[in-house]
């Protein structure tokens, strides 16, 4: 892989943190509520955990970023691949 594609696996990742970061500073209690709806998959362990616990922050931020982490990882991977089957046609 390229740097520029390496780099790209990062953004959505990245832009998970700030997102949960800019909640967390501005004290936007509903936005809670739109993160769960962005990480379904992962708001479902996430939700699991914060029955138990105080700051969101934490959770959302590790988890949902690792999430989306993962999953940027997946797709690059994917195209990869992908590529990989259309040089050889």
């Amino acid at each position: 892989m390229s740097g520029k594609r390496i780099s790209l696996i990062y953004l959505v990742p990245f832009l998970h943190l700030c997102a949960c970061l800019i909640i967390t500073v501005l004290r936007l209690e509903s936005g809670w509520h739109y993160m769960t709806i962005v990480d379904v998959p992962a708001s479902v362990l996430v939700i699991t955990f914060l029955y138990d616990f105080d700051h969101p922050l934490i959770l959302f931020g590790t988890i949902g970023t690792l999430w989306w982490y993962l999953l940027s990882l997946g797709v690059a991977y994917c195209w990869k691949f992908l590529q990989s089957i259309r040089s050889r046609s």
